[in-house]
């Protein structure tokens, strides 16, 4: 996930990108990307996939429509390096059996007539909005909160500050509240490390009105002081 790494949001440099793709011409090998949800991206330029600079040699590009038109499409797909072009059809066409038609060729029409381009546009517009409101909030209600990955997703991460609550328990005690914020561990991510730091909360806005966002803040700020 070199354009956003999740949970955390972390982006991989062109430097460091590079050097991948080295490693992978010297030793033969292969790089599956996950291009999550790079859809969204609220500030600064557009990212160049790892893919796009490999050129079709080494990278096999795999992502969704989950989150940019609906999961219940349930559609994915593949860019594969050239010399594999025959073999994916091939596996393709027997590993699905099948699948329906129909939805695939709505999709193509929708991306072809342009109406995918604008659907991201407005989509971007709204998320954009979110998740300003969410930064906003954590500016309004915390001393110098530390975001992480708010660049672009659907997601952020917020670095607790020293003498706060460990985020497990912030998030059991949030959950109580009708509140769904989440530590790493939680399921998205996990250290097998007993003495790793658990001083990350992940907050997802997508879903969520301003009004949602704002009022869910304010109350964390009281299950924190409670929670002292």
């Amino acid at each position: 996930m070199p354009c956003r790494l999740t949970p955390t949001g972390a982006l991989m440099p062109v430097t460091r990108r590079l050097e991948l793709l080295r490693w992978a011409e010297e030793t033969d090998s292969y790089i599956v990307e996950d291009d999550y949800d790079s859809d969204f991206r609220y500030d600064g330029p557009p990212l160049t996939a790892l893919a796009g600079l490999d050129g079709g040699r080494r990278v096999f590009y795999v992502g969704t429509f989950s989150k940019s038109v609906g999961a219940g499409l349930r559609i994915g797909y593949a860019t594969v390096p050239r010399m594999f072009w025959d073999e994916a059809r091939m596996l393709k066409a027997q590993m699905t059996n099948g699948q329906a038609w129909l939805e695939q060729a709505a999709l193509a029409t929708f991306i072809d007539e342009g109406h995918f381009d604008r659907h991201l546009r407005r989509l971007r517009q709204v998320y954009k909005s979110r998740r300003d409101c969410l930064v906003r909030a954590l500016w309004e209600t915390f001393e110098d909160p530390v975001i992480l990955g708010a660049e672009s997703g659907l997601h952020l991460v917020w670095r607790l500050p020293k003498g706060f609550p460990p985020a497990r328990r912030i998030q059991v005690t949030a959950r109580e509240r009708g509140i769904g914020v989440y530590a790493l561990s939680s399921g998205a991510a996990y250290d097998f490390d007993p003495e790793a730091r658990d001083d990350m909360l992940v907050f997802g806005y997508s879903s969520l009105a301003e009004a949602q966002i704002e009022s869910a803040v304010r109350e964390l700020r009281a299950i924190s002081k409670d929670a002292r």
